[in-house]
């Protein structure tokens, strides 16, 4: 009896068991409450172990017949035992969609892998993807399942990763890019660092979407391009009326918030432009937002490498990585989700490399969507590449010729780029009377105009990949009602979550450009006229505007990014969800359920008892009492059961007993015995005294504590606007360009202006003409400059920020701005002087961080200048000085509105501060008290 009862005292078996039932009851509850609060069709993986000792495994349950007519089939995972082999074989060559397996500890690891971790697809393998003929497009959903039949037969059940670190021998076919899009929503993996009410907002549409009502009575042709038209226009309602997207302000341009409007590369900055001046969408407390924007110009980026002091891609990399940095520290968005909820638009090749190492997370806006390149499908959307010519008038040249008069089969005219081109042309340029194959056509308007000809009267129009796999002809086509070919393998093609590409398209691998003329030959022409037919609907989602109309380019692109942002977004709940309308799925879940918990009941049992008689016998040998409970930590299970250790109580010493107290062992020195130690005299004759800070104790010539008062006064006393502005000076990098653009134009000194006239008056007398003219040069002097501005011949006018009285200067930049003339304020009126000895403006500017040998030197040969004006520069100078002008303009006059009303100073001391910080302090805890 005694060792029993040190044993139930040691361990607390029936205390145990009870926490144990309680434990149970509390979960069953909870799971019960959820099912009556639960959405149907939610997606659910056991968490829990099966009894053999074999993992559950979630098979893909198809939804209804009512679901089924609506143009995709919705997923359910339901509880499926592995054993049950003849149902699961059914359901695969019945449906023929691809089987989805995952047991209980690919998912737990899943959890914590990123989005483009391993996502294990059993898919077709690479040797059915030879057919050229597989790649053309049929009906919708014929296609699909004589694929994924043939593809059951003939692979040899290959598996594929899909991720950025994979690296496939063999390009992924258009069947492949579908199963990821389905099972990438399906699969969500982002999960926020806190929780924030928009993220519950995204939570909601994401469920709203999945279970959105079926629209009837569509057309055949609208319902035949989009994936699932109820799913979309669904998420589209809930866009425009839930989705907030906030802009952020920093960076300067005309990297950030310098849209450009033209070219192949146009797409991200008319996305910016209208990104920026949105009302529907914007709004400037960051909190509400869903989205955040990252306003950058990839064009702007890739032109600074050869203008702003960039040498090397990996400069352009830390300039982003500076900037994600700069809003990371200012703003907690961005840590809250690893940048998850941010996007960009960016659509120059470089723009996956520069973004891969600081914005991976991001959802990446790319027209280079190339899969093998590191784009993933779920995450990234695929920017259209539209080449615009005109800005007033995107919509100009619409439309084509009808398909009886479009006597040309197939039309391709480009530059030789890349590798797939020259391969094209070498097969079909000139070969067969119906193809007009051509390399790159004149660029004159004759040559502009033929090209749009040959476009509007051609069936199918050839989307070749250049350097890169996107090209500007796929829009170009569905421009021109010409079907595209798209030969570019893991090209994934614009909008790919919501349009069925191959219902309006034709996908060629590049190993069967040989075979082009067959595999158009052989589509049946009532296929053409469908395909044709289905172009012309798609053509309204292409199209840019200058005010955003619904389902334009714009609001199309936005969608996707709140579509892939929405379904990326981690579910709520981590224990499984059923419909509460699937009883007999209920009653098999909740029996499943219960017989775990009696398992782990069971395994916990016999777990405690070893390890507690063990526990006991190392008690015993140490000779400790038993009389406590120990603490058990089951890791298969995962349940903790806490409990306190025992303390020995520390007893006081009894009165008269002197305690002994232990002394630390001193450590002895180590003395070296050749060395004597010497201490130092400091006396008359002796050893120097070390150095002392006698700064303080020194008293600073006048001046010098002038130059400090007023320091201190500058930064205490409320500057007004009008002197506030000299502060804002250009940067560094425009500054260095700047000047060395000023340094051309030099004053000539004394020696070289009398060489210019000697030889002059030669010539004169000699009665020849004067072959020497008067150079360009800079103008200098307040009432020179203000003629000059007056007159409106200054082209620019830069003034020194350090001009002192300031009262010269502090109507210069209202007057050139009235007279609409750029100006700019840099460092300082020495740098803008004219002293010849170059060392010398390094004496007088000692402190100043962006002063070098290049754009110090001395302007006009004065010590000081307050301004300089520039009236004309030389051709060869123009280009580079319209660009120094823009940057200039936007820095300066654009933002002469916005600091007039900022003041400066009113920058207190540490001292003042706290004083400050205490009142306050006080105030409001009077104020709290008096609200109680």
């Amino acid at each position: 009896m005694g060792i029993e009862l040190q044993f139930q005292r040691l361990c607390c078996v029936h205390t145990v068991k009870k926490l144990l039932s309680i434990f149970g009851i509390v979960i069953a509850v909870v799971v019960l409450i959820s099912q009556l609060l639960a959405l149907p069709y939610e997606n659910y993986i056991s968490l829990l172990s099966n009894v053999d000792g074999v993992g559950v495994e979630a098979e893909t349950d198809l939804a209804t017949d009512e679901k089924r007519s609506n143009v995709e089939v919705d997923s359910l995972l339901g509880f499926q035992k592995l054993g049950n082999s003849s149902y699961l074989g059914k359901r695969l060559n019945a449906n023929s969609t691809i089987g989805f397996y995952l047991n209980v500890s690919t998912y737990s690891s899943l959890g914590k892998m990123r989005n483009e971790s391993a996502q294990i697809l059993q898919v077709k393998s690479p040797a059915a993807c030879s057919s050229g003929r597989d790649n053309v497009i049929a009906d919708t959903g014929n296609k699909t399942s004589s694929l994924m039949e043939n593809e059951a037969t003939n692979s040899n059940s290959n598996i594929l990763r899909a991720g950025i670190n994979s690296k496939r021998r063999r390009p992924a076919s258009i069947s492949y890019m579908n199963t990821l899009v389905q099972q990438n929503s399906s699969i969500s993996l982002v999960r926020s660092q806190w929780r924030s009410a928009r993220e519950g907002e995204l939570r909601y549409a994401k469920v709203q979407i999945e279970n959105a009502p079926i629209i009837r009575n569509i057309p055949e042709l609208h319902s035949s391009i989009f994936r699932n038209y109820s799913k979309f226009r669904r998420s589209y309602e809930l866009m425009e009326r839930v989705l907030k997207v906030h802009v952020y302000k920093e960076g300067e341009k005309p990297i950030f918030h310098h849209p450009y409007m033209r070219g192949i590369y146009a797409s991200e900055g008319w996305f910016m432009k209208l990104m920026e001046k949105n009302k529907q969408f914007l709004v400037k407390d960051p909190k509400r937002a869903h989205l955040f924007y990252l306003p950058f110009s990839s064009l702007k980026l890739r032109e600074a490498l050869s203008k702003q002091n960039f040498t090397h891609q990996k400069d352009l990399e830390n300039h982003l990585s500076n900037y994600i940095g700069k809003i990371s520290r200012k703003y907690h968005f961005w840590n809250r989700s690893r940048g998850a909820d941010h996007f960009f638009a960016a659509c120059h090749d470089w723009a996956p490399r520069l973004t891969r190492k600081n914005m991976e997370t991001c959802v990446r806006v790319l027209c280079n969507s190339n899969i093998a390149g590191g784009f993933k499908i779920g995450k990234d959307v695929s920017l259209p590449v539209t080449y615009v010519r005109s800005a007033e008038d995107p919509l100009k040249d619409l439309g084509g010729n009808p398909p009886s008069a479009r006597p040309v089969l197939a039309f391709f005219a480009g530059g030789i780029h890349g590798y797939l081109r020259p391969i094209l042309l070498q097969h079909w340029s000139e070969k067969e009377p119906d193809m007009k194959i051509f390399g790159p056509m004149p660029r004159d308007p004759e040559g502009k105009a033929k090209y749009r000809e040959l476009m509007k009267s051609s069936k199918y129009c050839i989307c070749a990949r250049g350097y890169e796999v996107h090209t500007p002809r796929v829009v170009e086509s569905i421009h021109y009602d010409c079907v595209p070919v798209i030969i570019s393998d893991n090209y994934v093609p614009p909008f790919f979550e919501v349009f069925d590409w191959e219902s309006f398209s034709v996908f060629v691998l590049e190993k069967d450009v040989p075979d082009l003329r067959n595999i158009l030959l052989s589509i049946p022409e009532e296929k053409y006229m469908k395909m044709q037919r289905r172009l012309k609907i798609v053509q309204q989602y292409f199209l840019w505007h200058k005010n955003p109309v619904k389902y334009d380019l714009f609001h199309m692109i936005l969608h996707s990014i709140w579509y892939n942002r929405v379904f990326q977004i981690a579910k709520k709940l981590a224990f499984p969800l059923l419909p509460a309308s699937n009883s007999a799925h209920f009653t098999a879940f909740h029996h499943h359920l219960c017989f775990h918990l009696k398992s782990a009941i069971a395994m916990f049992d016999a777990f405690l008892i070893v390890v507690l008689t063990t526990r006991m016998k190392q008690r015993n040998l140490k000779g400790v009492h038993p009389n406590a409970r120990t603490i058990m930590i089951t890791a298969k299970c995962g349940l903790f059961i806490r409990s306190s250790q025992t303390r020995e109580k520390k007893m006081a010493p009894k009165k008269g007993v002197a305690v002994a107290s232990k002394k630390k062992p001193e450590k002895a020195k180590v003395v070296n015995p050749l060395f004597e130690k010497r201490p130092k005299q400091f006396g008359i004759g002796g050893a120097l005294p070390p150095k002392k800070d006698v700064t303080r104790n020194v008293r600073w010539p006048r001046n010098v504590t002038l130059q400090r008062k007023k320091r201190i006064l500058k930064m205490r006393l409320k500057v007004p606007p009008a002197l506030n502005q000299f502060t804002k000076t250009l940067d560094k990098n425009l500054a260095t360009n700047l000047f060395k653009m000023l340094l051309k134009y030099r004053p000539e000194d004394k020696a070289a202006k009398k060489e210019r006239l000697v030889k002059r008056a030669q010539a004169e007398a000699e009665g020849k003409t004067p072959e020497t003219k008067k150079p360009i040069i800079v103008k200098y002097g307040l009432k020179h400059i203000t003629y000059l501005i007056e007159q409106n011949k200054a082209q620019l006018v830069v003034i020194a920020h350090d001009v002192d009285p300031i009262e010269l200067v502090v109507w210069l930049p209202a007057l050139c701005r009235k007279m609409e003339i750029p100006y700019c304020i840099v460092k300082g009126k020495a740098r803008l002087g004219s002293v010849s000895n170059t060392k010398s403006v390094f004496l007088m500017l000692p402190n100043r961080s962006d002063t070098n040998i290049d754009d110090c030197a001395q302007i006009v040969h004065k010590k000081t200048a307050s301004a300089l004006c520039l009236t004309t520069v030389k051709n060869e100078d123009k280009m580079e000085f319209s660009r120094v002008l823009e940057a200039i303009k936007a820095n300066f006059n654009d933002k002469y509105e916005e600091n007039r009303k900022k003041w400066g100073g009113g920058i207190m001391g540490s001292k003042s501060q706290a004083r400050t910080k205490a009142k306050e302090r006080v105030l409001a805890k009077e104020a709290a008290q008096r609200l109680n």
